[in-house]
């Protein structure tokens, strides 16, 4: 029984230790946009700030700008997820 439990504290220290790595190799030490930015499916100009506990704050003048950047941004925090996929 005590084999059993170092076994299975090892395996779950290598796969935390996997994670962590995998997410730092593959988040390109970015997270998330500070500044606003504008695109061309975009009406005006969206602003975007990072608090200091990673939550996204958007401000825009319509709310389908307002969706357009939660979704872009949403999916380049998360890009890393589909890369460790495909491996």
């Amino acid at each position: 029984m005590k084999l059993l439990q170092i076994i299975t504290l090892t395996l779950t220290f290598i796969i935390l230790l996997f994670c962590t790595s995998a997410y730092a190799y593959f988040s390109d030490g970015r997270h998330g946009p500070v500044n606003g930015f504008t695109d061309g499916s975009l009406s005006s100009k969206v602003h975007i700030q990072l608090s200091e506990k990673n939550v996204l704050h958007i401000n825009a003048k319509t709310r389908n700008d307002a969706m357009f950047a939660q979704g872009l941004l949403t999916a380049e925090m998360r890009l890393w997820q589909g890369k460790i996929e495909i491996l």
